[in-house]
This record gives C-alpha cells, sequence and structure tokens, in this order.
C-alpha cells in the first residue's frame, strides 16, 4: 500500500457526540424543534447548511398546510441554525481524543506509507486536532 486517506470525525476521533450537542442546541435555539440524535446520525456527514433543511424536512418545520415549504424562510433559518452552530462548536473549546489504537496504526502499522486526513469540519478545527 503506498497511500491511505482518512476521514478525521468518526473515524481518526469522537468528535461527533460534540457536533450533535452544538446542532442541537442550535436547531432549538433557532426553530424550537428537539433534535433527537437518531435523525443527527442517519444526516451525519452532511456540512451543516445542507443538514439543517433536512432536519426541517423530517421534523415537517415550515411547511404550510397544502405541503408547500417556504424556501426563503426554511433557507434563512438554515443559515442561522449553521452560524449558530458553529458558534456554539467554537465555544465549548474541545479538542476530540482519537480513538483507540488511531496513533499506533497511523505511526507503527503504516510507517512509510503516505497518509492523509480529509474533513468536512473547519480547517481550524482540523488543524487544532491533528496538532
Amino acid at each position: 500500500m503506498k497511500a491511505i486517506i482518512f476521514d478525521m470525525v468518526g473515524v481518526l476521533v469522537d468528535a461527533m457526540p460534540f457536533h450533535y450537542e452544538a446542532m442541537k442546541s442550535a436547531v432549538k435555539e433557532i426553530t424550537s424543534i428537539d433534535l433527537d440524535k437518531r435523525t443527527f446520525y442517519l444526516l451525519e456527514g452532511m456540512p451543516v447548511e445542507e443538514l439543517a433543511p433536512e432536519i426541517f424536512k423530517l421534523k415537517g418545520y415550515l411547511v404550510d398546510d397544502s405541503g408547500k415549504k417556504d424556501n426563503n424562510i426554511s433557507n434563512q433559518k438554515s443559515e442561522e441554525v449553521a452560524k449558530r452552530k458553529k458558534e456554539i462548536f467554537r465555544e465549548m473549546d474541545i479538542i476530540p481524543k482519537p480513538y483507540d489504537g488511531v496513533r499506533e496504526l497511523i505511526s507503527n502499522d503504516l510507517r512509510g506509507c503516505l497518509k492523509a486526513v480529509v474533513s468536512g469540519a473547519a480547517k481550524q478545527e482540523v488543524d487544532a486536532i491533528i496538532e
């Protein structure tokens, strides 16, 4: 094997519980929706800007009696949720721990193999975790 690419969140580090708590708080503040873990984890991996409208759709938020969605308000609320989620996550000021065995895998078992990390997380978050 010449190279391997790792996804960071959920593969190398256990950050999903913190992302869930931040998203749950942001969604509740902006929309009063109680975001459950199951819904969040079913949609995980999406950028927050895409995740929020999916949550709205699943929870029947911003849909009128005829079943039509108000896209302008939905887009605005999605942007608010995304912005607030990122703020809450930053305020948590946590650095997720790597899963057991990750350090050993990367430093010993894959010696001589090129390694890269990909992530949908913010660059600042990725840099802090990698350090």
